[in-house]
């Protein structure tokens, strides 16, 4: 049918596939990628040039990880810098 084959060629078909792969708040910590990237965070915004130097991590790597975590209401992005969400 249509609908169907319009789920499967969907963009939001990709994002769903995407957001299964995206690990939950327990294992983020289980992760050692991540825990390199939320040690290098901190509360005050930080540029991607600095978490990259801070973690050795690619840019690209780095701008995936800190899309799950801001998804995930764990950090901040704001004018490209990243931090840390208080609770």
């Amino acid at each position: 049918p249509i609908s169907a084959a319009l789920e499967t060629s969907s963009p939001f078909c990709e994002a769903r596939s995407v957001a299964r792969g995206v690990p939950s708040f327990a294992t983020i910590d289980d992760e050692p990628a991540y825990h390199r990237l939320w040690e290098a965070l901190g509360y005050d915004p930080t540029d991607m040039d600095r978490l990259t130097q801070r973690t050795g991590l690619t840019t690209a790597t780095l701008s995936a990880m800190l899309l799950v975590l801001e998804l995930q209401g764990r950090v901040i992005a704001d004018h490209g810098r990243y931090s840390r969400r208080t609770v």
